[in-house]
This record gives structure tokens, sequence and C-alpha cells, in this order.
């Protein structure tokens, strides 16, 4: 099941949380989706993001994606 994983390089912005005092530096989002819903999990690392992805689809869950952001300093300088 584990390669029914996509894994989205995605926009450059780097995410602020009200509840949270600091700015991570890479962000992972994994977005699913049931029969009725769909949800969007947050992780800071790509590990916890397959583990959570994995868990997600054993639990019934589909269209499993893993969506990558990083900060917008490093894309600027990728991009340069």
């Amino acid at each position: 099941m584990v390669a029914a994983i996509q894994f989205l390089f995605g926009g450059t912005q780097t995410h602020m949380y009200a509840n949270e005092n600091r700015i991570f530096d890479m962000t992972y989002f994994i977005h699913a989706r049931d029969g009725a819903s769909r949800i969007t999990l947050r992780r800071e690392t790509r590990e916890a993001a397959f583990k959570k992805a994995r868990e997600l689809e054993d639990h019934g869950w589909f269209e499993v994606e893993i969506e990558a952001n990083e900060p917008a300093e490093e894309a600027a300088r990728a991009a340069a």
C-alpha cells in the first residue's frame, strides 16, 4: 500500500500557526479521504508524514497524498 502514497512538492511558504511560537524549516501536509470526508494533517518530518500516511491507508482512507512545503527563503535561493 505504501506505493499508493503520493508525494507532492507544492508551495513555497513557511507556515506559522497561532498556537505555536516557531516557524518550521519544512512542513509536510498529509491529505486523505474516506467515503464522506477529507482530512489534512501536518507533520514536521518526512518520516513522520510517511508513517501517518501508511496508518491512514491501513485504516481505509484513500487518495492519501503528502505535500511538502519549503521555506520561502530556500525556494528563492534554489530559483536563483
